[in-house]
């Protein structure tokens, strides 16, 4: 069977600054746990699709964070932030695992439309109550000949840093 794509590079994300703000959970201040805030960098010249993946650096790979995914459609500054959470679902509580003086490891990943729309297929909308479902009906991709997912260029910007 023939499946066939095409795809290009995302340019490289540009982080300006990291900072760390209080984590909390329904109005409550969630002590000894923060979210990490990045300002990242805007070429207003183009409209960028971006993933964010995220681990403990004891941990073997990478999760997905939240946000998953975003786009700078509709930014209009040059520089913007994101606040980044990275929780777990544990017994139907939702967990925050960014703990005060722990290392992690953050991937702000640069990709193309095609990968964006593919994952916006599949996850679903991430303000739901029901962790990792997709309300589509079809999975959009990029790849001709029936094939399931995406067939992306990816550019990635990783850094490492201790929770404060």
């Amino acid at each position: 069977k023939e499946f066939i794509s095409k795809t290009s590079l995302p340019s490289l994300p540009i982080i300006k600054d990291i900072s760390f703000d209080l984590a909390a959970e329904e109005g409550e201040f969630t002590p000894g746990f923060r979210d990490v805030k990045l300002i990242i960098e805007n070429d207003l010249r183009t409209v960028n699709y971006y993933k964010v993946l995220i681990k403990n650096v004891k941990e073997d790979r990478f999760e997905f964070a939240r946000p998953f995914i975003l786009n700078t459609e509709n930014i209009t500054a040059s520089r913007f932030p994101i606040v980044v959470q990275y929780v777990a679902f544990i017994e139907g509580n939702k967990k925050n695992l960014l703990k005060l003086g722990e290392r992690f490891q953050l991937q702000l990943v640069g990709i193309t439309k095609a990968q964006f729309d593919f994952w916006k297929s599949i996850r679903g909308d991430e303000t739901t109550v029901l962790e990792d479902s997709s309300f589509s009906t079809e999975v959009i991709t990029n790849i001709d000949g029936g094939a399931f997912g995406y067939w992306s260029g990816e550019n990635v910007k990783t850094i490492e840093f201790v929770v404060q």
